[in-house]
C-alpha cells in the first residue's frame, strides 16, 4: 500500500480517485496468483516502460504504477527507463555493422519477459520516436537463426496512456500487429484544471 499511494500522489489529482480502485483490486488478485504459486506456475515476467523521456512525464508515472501493481499479485517485473539506454536512430547502414550494446541489453530485457506494460503518450497522433526507434530495433534479428521481432511474439502487452485531450491510441494497433502481441489497451483521459 505504502508504494502505491506514494506513486499515485505522484499523479494529477483527476487520476487519484482511478487507481485507488485499481489499487483496491489488486489485493483480491493475490490470491490468483497464490493459486498459481500453489500450482507451480510461474508467475509472469513482465517488463514496465515508458515511450516517453520527460522527467515528469504522466506516462512514465502510469507505468510505474502499472509495474507496482503487477508487483502486488507477485508478478516479477524489470522497469525499463529507455532514456538511459540511448539508441542510435534505425538504420541498416549502422545494423550492418552490428549491433549497438545498448540496443542487445534492451532486446535481450524484453526477450526474456513474457509481456510488457506499455504506457505512450501521442505526438500529433502518433506514438513517440523513442518508442518507433526501440521497436525498430529490437524487432531486428540480431543472430543468423533468430527470426523478426523474435523478442515480441506471442507476448502479451498492456498499453496504455495518458493525453490532456483526445487520445486514440489508433496509431498503436498497426506498428504493434506486425510484432504478433497480444493486445490490452486503455485510454486515460484528464484536463488541465
Amino acid at each position: 500500500h505504502e508504494a502505491s499511494a506514494l506513486v499515485v500522489s505522484e499523479l494529477p489529482s483527476h487520476f487519484r480517485p482511478m487507481m485507488m480502485t485499481v489499487s483496491k483490486n489488486v489485493y483480491k488478485m493475490r490470491g490468483l496468483a497464490r493459486c498459481f504459486s500453489m500450482a507451480g506456475i510461474r508467475q509472469p515476467r513482465l517488463v514496465a516502460f515508458s515511450g516517453s523521456a520527460r522527467k515528469s512525464s504522466v506516462n512514465q508515472k502510469l507505468a510505474l504504477y502499472a509495474a507496482k501493481m503487477a508487483s502486488a499479485i507477485d508478478a516479477e517485473v524489470t522497469i525499463l527507463e529507455p532514456k538511459n539506454y540511448p539508441l542510435p536512430l534505425y538504420c541498416q547502414d549502422v545494423e550492418a555493422k552490428g549491433f549497438p550494446e545498448n540496443v542487445l541489453k534492451v532486446k535481450g530485457l524484453l526477450a526474456q519477459s513474457d509481456g510488457f506494460l506499455i504506457a505512450c503518450p501521442e505526438y500529433n497522433g502518433s506514438f513517440t520516436p523513442m518508442l518507433k526507434n526501440l521497436i525498430d530495433w529490437c524487432s531486428r534479428p540480431s543472430a543468423e537463426d533468430e527470426p523478426m521481432a523474435a523478442a515480441f511474439k506471442g507476448k502479451v502487452a498492456g498499453i496504455f496512456a495518458s493525453s490532456p485531450g483526445f487520445l486514440k491510441l489508433s496509431c498503436l494497433p498497426p506498428p504493434i500487429n506486425q510484432l504478433q502481441l497480444v493486445v490490452i489497451a486503455l485510454r486515460f483521459y484528464y484536463t488541465s484544471l
